[in-house]
């Protein structure tokens, strides 16, 4: 499966459901004993086909086996040893599990088995354990809206050895879930997107529109949030905001007059803009 569906995840029984949320939130390998445990403490663990009405590990192989011909995880051998879900899906999984308030519940039980699905990743992967820990408690952060937290853990993403680790949060972007995250963690995303679309001329309606709103609505705005809105004005073609810019007091102004130059089409304003723009 290459991308989240929401109709084909809702075909799935609601036991499935919960154990790719958990699966998804988690991000690192777990074994069948972690995932038990996770979902006996949101209290999904229960099962009207056996005598004692709880998920056994036999069944919730076999649930596991059946999720993983789906599509929705992976599975480190056929006894399903250690499950992830699938990364292409994760955290469209993880926005669902914001959104239908299973997300905290879960979170809460990652946290308190941390020690356990900390040291899997380390036995598993022990070049990139650091990084991939880090990842899954940015993302848990983010979407918590726990800025310190997320700041704290991104840090670590930040040093050189994990710069390959991409967090891809709010992939595919979510309005209404970007509308009610801290703004300090909205400019982190935005500058994520746009960093993106340059590089790739890919970009999502909602993920531009949210970036003209955060810009026209915030007053105290990072230079390098701003620096990027340029570029990705110039990007646009758009002169008219580009002009907009230009005459207002940001320190980004001079920025943006010299993209509204380039885009001018006349020749000598045109040259002298972008020799400058090659200085900036």
């Amino acid at each position: 499966m290459d991308q989240f569906s929401e109709v084909e995840f809702t075909k799935l029984s609601t036991q499935r459901q919960h154990i790719v949320e958990v699966l998804a939130i988690c991000m690192t390998p777990v074994d069948v004993s972690m995932l038990l445990q996770i979902l006996r403490g949101c209290g999904w663990a229960t099962n009207v086909a056996t005598k004692s009405g709880t998920l056994t590990q036999a069944l919730a192989r076999l649930e596991l086996n059946a999720l993983c011909k789906l599509g929705w995880i992976s599975g480190s051998n056929s006894s399903m040893s250690f499950v992830v879900a699938q990364a292409q899906l994760l955290d469209a999984v993880v926005q669902f599990s914001v959104q239908n308030s299973n997300f905290k519940k879960i979170a809460l039980w990652v946290s308190e088995l941390e020690p356990q699905l900390d040291r899997s990743a380390r036995d598993r992967d022990p070049g990139n354990y650091v990084g991939l820990i880090a990842k899954r408690q940015a993302r848990i952060a983010f979407y918590d809206g726990d800025a310190t937290a997320f700041e704290t853990a991104n840090v670590i993403l930040q040093k050189p050895g994990f710069k390959s680790i991409h967090l891809d949060l709010l992939n595919p972007f979510n309005a209404e879930i970007f509308a009610k995250t801290p703004r300090v963690l909205q400019a982190y995303v935005l500058v994520c997107k746009a960093s993106f679309a340059l590089l790739t001329a890919r970009s999502s309606v909602d993920e531009l529109s949210a970036y003209d709103q955060y810009m026209e609505k915030e007053q105290a705005v990072p230079n390098d949030l701003g620096a990027w809105w340029a570029n990705l004005n110039l990007a646009r073609g758009d002169t008219k905001r580009l002009e907009q810019i230009a005459k207002s007091d940001k320190p980004w102004r001079k920025m943006a007059e010299l993209y509204f130059q380039f885009l001018s089409g006349k020749p000598e304003p045109c040259n002298i803009a972008f020799e400058a723009i090659l200085e900036l």
